[in-house]
């Protein structure tokens, strides 16, 4: 009886990158960068995963890492770049520049205080304790992008050198603005924490190259705005819609909006403190009137409470799931006792995927409802509201104190905020010569 062949193994694929080389395995193909040539002087092979996962990266970032790699070789090979001692890999593979200390801290050792451990102190703190909820919670995701390249490193030996690598590093990997700037933020909270106890010298965090995105303003049409109404209904999404009136006519933020209560509106106005600046530790309270089609959704939305028996009773706030009656704000119950279901702990994203499935029903139309495409919507976030309704109040002729009443900016960043929020339009630029020809006519009269 001839004995089965063995398989063969397929022929590990070629990278074309000096010293990076495949290696084959039970979950694919794993990217190494083997410096062979140089184990004896110190470098050592570094395996290409995704730190999350732990699956090996596919060839185009894992070239990307060895080249890297194969820099910082080559500026040591010159003699102008540090030796292997000086370099540690990320859980992905990124050449990290690193220290005694750090070395220290990855090994284990008894005495290095490692950022995570840092990290732990803080959150014992008093100073971690008097901070808002929401405030924690921003810490705590924010730390989450750090401590996989630099929680085990001695917090002593995080330089501005090994910050601004974890900077570009995560800039890399496609994080936004302002994912970037807290992950800065909060490295800048542990480093000063660290520093007030004597633990190390200095924020490793101030000062950093940091880039900033191009200024973004974008407006809301009003045939943008009645197509997405309009997509609204014809979803049964009336909590969308509600939440779409609400931010066009009153300029508040989406946040305030999932949190305000159906108690938060009375005798045609509604009062809120805002939670964003609540959360800063300062109370801004703005008292707003309903406009009169406000008035007639908000009218639609308590009539909604009377409910058929066996039907989803409606939760406490403003905007609520219309199928399950829960909220979508994840808060605590008030002073007074009132107390709701929310969705999950991540409630709010609930209403903007909800908002999103809007957007999209507007772009695409429907020509049997009688709803245009509207290709336009492509680029708009429910955050632009905000803008347009600034720039309506402006167009409508406010001052800027008005402005901020509504908004519930302070009066001092009134005006600097506007550079933002307030863009240019047709009707601004009419109003201001109609002003303008007015002065003429008090001024030099009627002649021309």
């Amino acid at each position: 009886m001839s004995k089965t062949p063995p398989k063969r193994r397929k022929a590990a694929p070629k990278s074309g990158v000096p010293y990076l080389v495949a290696r084959a395995g039970q979950n694919g193909v794993l990217w190494r960068w083997t410096p062979s040539p140089y184990y004896a002087d110190g470098w050592t092979t570094v395996a290409f995963r995704d730190p999350a996962t732990g699956l090996p990266l596919d060839l185009a970032p894992a070239i990307e890492r060895a080249e890297a790699w194969n820099e910082n070789l080559q500026a040591w090979r010159s003699g102008e770049g540090h030796g292997p001692e000086a370099y540690a890999a990320d859980p992905s593979g990124w050449p990290q520049l690193v220290g005694a200390a750090t070395r220290a801290g990855r090994s284990g050792a008894g005495d290095a205080l490692t950022l995570s451990r840092v990290a732990e102190a803080y959150r014992r703190s008093e100073s971690y304790k008097s901070v808002s909820a929401q405030q924690r919670a921003n810490f705590n995701w924010s730390y989450k992008l750090i401590d996989p390249f630099l929680g085990g490193v001695d917090i002593r030996a995080i330089t501005k050198a090994v910050a601004q690598e974890l900077y570009e590093r995560l800039a890399r990997d496609g994080k936004g603005h302002r994912t970037l700037q807290q992950a800065v933020q909060t490295g800048s909270r542990l480093c000063t924490f660290a520093a007030l106890r004597d633990w190390r010298d200095g924020n490793a965090f101030a000062g950093l190259e940091t880039t900033r995105p191009k200024p973004k303003l974008r407006i809301a049409s009003w045939t943008e705005e009645a197509a997405l109404l309009a997509a609204a209904r014809a979803l049964a999404m009336p909590d969308v819609e509600l939440a779409i009136l609400l931010a066009v006519d009153t300029g508040q933020r989406l946040g305030d909006l999932r949190h305000m209560r159906l108690a938060d509106v009375a005798d045609g106005r509604v009062k809120i403190i805002q939670h964003k600046a609540e959360a800063a530790g300062a109370i801004v309270r703005v008292d707003i009137p309903l406009t009169p089609r406000l008035a007639e959704a908000v009218a639609r939305r308590r009539r909604m409470q009377i409910v058929a028996a066996g039907a989803p009773q409606p939760a406490g706030t403003l905007l609520y799931h219309p199928e399950t009656g829960l909220a979508f704000a994840h808060i605590a119950p008030r002073d007074n006792g009132d107390r709701w279901a929310v969705l999950d702990k991540r409630a709010g994203d609930v209403l903007t995927r909800r908002w999103r499935k809007v957007r999209a029903a507007a772009i695409a139309g429907d020509r049997q409802a009688g709803r245009a495409p509207m290709a336009s919507l492509k680029g708009l976030e429910f955050r632009d509201f905000r803008d347009t309704a600034v720039t309506r109040l402006a167009d409508a002729g406010c001052t800027v104190a008005q402005i901020a009443a509504i908004t519930g900016h302070s009066l001092e960043s009134v005006t600097k905020i506007l550079r933002h929020y307030l863009a240019a339009t047709p009707e601004q630029a009419d109003a201001a010569m109609q002003n303008l020809a007015a002065l003429h006519s008090k001024i030099l009269g009627d002649a021309p």
